[in-house]
């Protein structure tokens, strides 16, 4: 199996996102992969980047769909996050009830055949409330931790965050 890095559902967040990858770098990978006898594609994402829209979703369904006329394809899918001491450290991040649309949405357009993992959107959110986390945070983040860690606990003592 080939693991290759789409980065982004579109080019034009790939190039947003100065990522140096484009679709037809991704096609000529599955291609050699699929003549050096690899048995499967896997391809990594990312959705909710700031600015991201259906039409973008439909770029990477397209993309998804043309890989795996070539090859099996797997897509990991993550939901962006934003990380401190990065360009999008203060970015918004979407919700765990559009994460899921959006998830649903790649599901229900890909072709048949084509596997996806997917990190849960609830859990992306929380990621993105520990990552962006201030000092004064501290004490509260450690009070939903020993209350259990979940995903509930951590949006009844930060409600303000989710």
């Amino acid at each position: 199996m080939l693991t290759v890095a789409a980065d982004g559902s579109s080019q034009r967040l790939r190039d947003e996102l100065c990522k140096d990858i484009t679709e037809e770098s991704l096609v000529r990978a599955a291609e050699l992969a699929q003549e050096v006898g690899l048995s499967a594609l896997k391809l990594y994402t990312l959705i909710g980047v700031p600015g991201e829209c259906d039409d973008d979703l439909d770029e990477f369904v397209e993309l998804a769909n043309h890989l795996r006329t070539i090859l099996p394809v797997m897509v990991s899918v993550s939901i962006f996050v934003p990380k401190l001491g990065t360009p999008l450290a203060d970015a918004p991040w979407i919700s765990p009830k559009e994460g899921t649309r959006r998830m649903r949405y790649l599901l229900r357009e890909s072709s048949q055949g084509i596997r996806y993992n997917q990190l849960s959107p609830r859990e992306a959110t929380l990621q993105a409330v520990l990552s962006t986390a201030r000092p004064e945070d501290g004490a509260t983040l450690v009070a939903a931790a020993r209350q259990g860690g979940s995903f509930a606990d951590f949006k009844r003592l930060m409600p303000g965050r989710f």
